[in-house]
């Protein structure tokens, strides 16, 4: 479980899409409950990516 966190925390850096789903989250909720809704979002990700076979993209916002 931990290392799901930890891979929140960089997919926060990484992809601006989380990173303002992570900030909406953080409005209504304690930064620690966030970064678990984000750790959730991120293995939802990862298992549609495994089932589909395709690449991960990040999402540019304009």
């Amino acid at each position: 479980m931990m290392a799901i966190v930890e891979s929140s925390w960089v997919i926060i850096r990484k992809d601006p899409a989380v990173l303002l789903l992570y900030k909406k989250y953080c409005s209504r909720m304690i930064p620690n409950k966030a970064i678990i809704k984000i750790a959730k979002h991120l293995l939802s990700r990862i298992r549609t990516i495994w089932l589909k076979q395709t690449k991960y993209e990040i999402c540019i916002l304009n």
